[in-house]
């Protein structure tokens, strides 16, 4: 292969990517800047739970089913993996929520947005101090046609609320959305779309983490 062959085709995936991120965004970029309406002051980690997600993001989210996988269920347990490496945070896991109200069988189907009184009873049953809650808001893959390739981009967006459960304020609520490429394996490559929840889980926690700040 001639130089000039090698650096035309460098070129080309060089120029591919740059389109990419034209149209997609920067999957490796950070989140704009996160203003929080309260921060939370406190000498020990705080006491969080996170229910299970709603999916409001249309077909596309419809389409996972056919590969077996529960985003709804999935997202909030990589929310929860993330706020663990947090030292900020005591995380309870959805299945020891439902077990600390197992008596009050509608908790079981907690999904997406928590009413601010429902969170406040959930605080008074289980010493937790604050509710995370949110929504699948938009969800998309696409493949950009290329005569040699078809990388896919997989974004997804959620919106979210943290409620204070002994007041059942909302103190915080922010969209993020996490992009990632992947390879030529088309529209519903599961491997690019779980990589582009967990940038998704990853950003929703350190929203979260940046407005919580333990003073000693």
């Amino acid at each position: 292969m001639k130089a000039s062959d090698l650096i035309l085709i460098v070129a080309g995936f060089l120029g591919l990517f740059l389109l990419m991120t034209i149209l997609y965004g920067n999957p490796t970029g950070k989140q704009a800047q996160i203003i929080c309406p309260k921060v939370i002051t406190t000498r020990e980690p705080v006491r969080v739970a996170i229910v299970r997600f709603a999916d409001a993001s249309g077909l596309y989210g419809k389409l996972l089913d056919m590969f077996g996988w529960d985003i709804k269920k999935s997202l909030p347990i990589m929310v929860e993996t993330a706020l663990q490496l947090q030292r900020n945070f005591r995380v309870y896991a959805r299945e020891q929520l439902v077990n600390l109200v197992i008596e009050e069988q509608k908790f079981e189907n907690l999904e997406g947005y928590v009413d601010p009184s429902t969170a406040v009873k959930i605080g008074k049953l289980t010493g937790i101090q604050y509710l995370i809650t949110g929504m699948i808001t938009d969800f998309a893959t696409r493949t950009l046609p290329t005569p040699i390739v078809q990388p896919t981009a997989s974004t997804f967006t959620v919106d979210f609320r943290m409620i204070d459960t002994t007041t059942g304020e909302i103190v915080l609520a922010n969209a993020v959305s996490g992009t990632v490429m992947g390879g030529g394996l088309g529209k519903l490559d599961l491997g690019t779309i779980q990589r582009a929840a967990r940038d998704t889980a990853n950003k929703v926690a350190e929203s979260i983490a940046s407005c919580v700040v333990i003073s000693y």
